[in-house]
C-alpha cells in the first residue's frame, strides 16, 4: 500500500528536480526524501530518477509514475481543502503565535476572552521566540494568523513595514536580569542613567531591531555598553548568558520570572523608561476581520488602565 508521503516526496523530487529543494518543501530532511524515494523504486521495480553530482532528472519509468498518480494526487488534495472548509465553517480557528515571554495568565486571559465574545472561535496557541516576533514579517511562512509579544513603547505609530499593530494588551515595566553577585543586584530600583554601569546583550545581526529596545545612549547622552552574540533572539539563551557570565545583563520585562524560571537571577526595575507593550501584530496582506477582531478583543483585557 502506497503511503501519502511517498506520493507527496515523488510529487516534490519530480516538480523540483533536487532533492534537497523538495526536502525544504516538504519540511523534511533531505536524508528522508531520498530514502523514500529509493523505498519507492524498490517497490516498482525500476529507477524513477537519474542522479549525478550534478544534477536529478525523471526517467521514463518516473514521467510514466508521475503522470498517473498526479491527478489522484491533485484529487485528494482538494478532498482535504473541502474537508478543512467544511469544518472552518462550524469552528474557526486562529493560529496565533505567543512569544515564550508573556506569561501564561495572559495568554489564558486572551484566549478565554476571544473565544467567550467570538462563539465558534477556537484559539490554537504556538510557541515562539522573541526573534520570530520580531521578525514576523519575513517569517509569514510559519503559517501564523498573527502573533503575541513585547514591544518597544509606540509600536503601533511606527509599526514594521508592511505590518499591522494592534491596541495594547498589558504594558510591563522594565528591568533588568543580572547575576545575583552583581554589584547593581541589590539596587532597587536602577536610575536609567545607571545603565552605563551594565553590559547589555546584543544579537549579532539584529542591532536595528534591538535598538529600541536598548537604546545606544541614556537621555543625558551617555553610552550603554553592549556586547555582540551571534545567537537567536529568545529569552532561554538569555538567561542561560546572564548566568554563565555574571557581567552581562538583559533589559527585559518585570514579570519575565512568570513566564521562565530565573533561579538565582535578579530583575531590578528600571526608572525613567517608558513600559513594554504587549501587542497583536499580523502582516497587512494578510489582514482579515477575524485577525482585527482578535486584536480588538484581546486589547480590550487592559483597557482603562491605559491608553492604546
Amino acid at each position: 500500500m502506497v503511503e501519502i508521503r511517498e506520493i507527496e516526496a515523488l510529487i516534490a523530487v519530480a516538480e523540483e528536480l533536487h532533492f534537497g529543494r523538495a526536502a525544504a518543501r516538504l519540511r523534511l530532511a533531505t536524508a528522508t526524501v531520498s530514502h523514500t524515494i529509493r523505498g519507492l523504486e524498490r517497490r516498482v521495480g525500476g529507477r524513477l530518477f537519474e542522479r549525478t553530482s550534478r544534477r536529478v532528472r525523471l526517467t521514463p519509468l518516473g514521467e510514466q509514475l508521475v503522470g498517473d498518480v498526479r491527478p489522484a494526487h491533485e484529487q485528494l488534495r482538494r478532498a482535504f481543502a473541502e474537508a478543512r472548509q467544511a469544518a472552518a465553517a462550524r469552528t474557526r480557528e486562529l493560529l496565533i503565535g505567543f512569544s515564550r515571554s508573556i506569561p501564561p495568565s495572559l495568554i489564558e486571559a486572551v484566549r478565554v476572552k476571544v473565544e467567550k465574545m467570538q462563539p465558534g472561535t477556537r484559539i490554537v496557541q504556538v510557541d515562539v521566540t522573541q526573534l520570530d516576533v520580531l521578525q514576523y514579517q519575513k517569517r509569514v511562512g510559519l503559517g501564523l494568523d498573527a502573533v503575541v509579544g513585547w514591544f518597544p513603547p509606540g509600536t503601533r505609530d511606527r509599526p514594521a513595514t508592511g505590518m499591522r499593530a494592534g491596541p495594547i494588551i498589558a504594558l510591563d515595566e522594565p528591568a533588568v536580569l543580572i547575576h545575583p553577585a552583581h554589584p547593581l543586584a541589590c539596587s532597587s530600583p536602577l536610575n536609567i542613567e545607571q545603565l552605563t554601569d551594565l553590559t547589555f546583550i546584543d544579537v549579532t545581526g539584529m542591532e536595528s531591531m534591538s535598538a529600541p529596545w536598548v537604546p545606544y545612549t541614556t537621555p543625558a547622552g551617555r553610552p550603554i555598553e553592549r556586547e555582540h552574540r551571534d545567537l537567536r533572539y529568545n529569552e532561554e539563551l538569555f538567561v542561560h548568558l546572564v548566568r554563565e557570565h555574571g557581567r552581562l545583563a538583559h533589559l527585559t520585562t518585570q514579570g519575565l520570572s512568570a513566564a521562565w524560571p530565573l533561579g538565582e537571577l535578579v530583575l531590578v526595575p528600571v526608572d525613567g523608561w517608558k513600559p513594554f507593550e504587549a501587542r497583536t501584530m499580523w502582516p497587512a496582506t494578510a489582514e482579515t476581520s477575524a485577525i482585527k477582531q482578535f486584536a480588538q478583543l484581546a486589547g480590550s483585557i487592559g483597557r482603562g488602565s491605559h491608553q492604546s
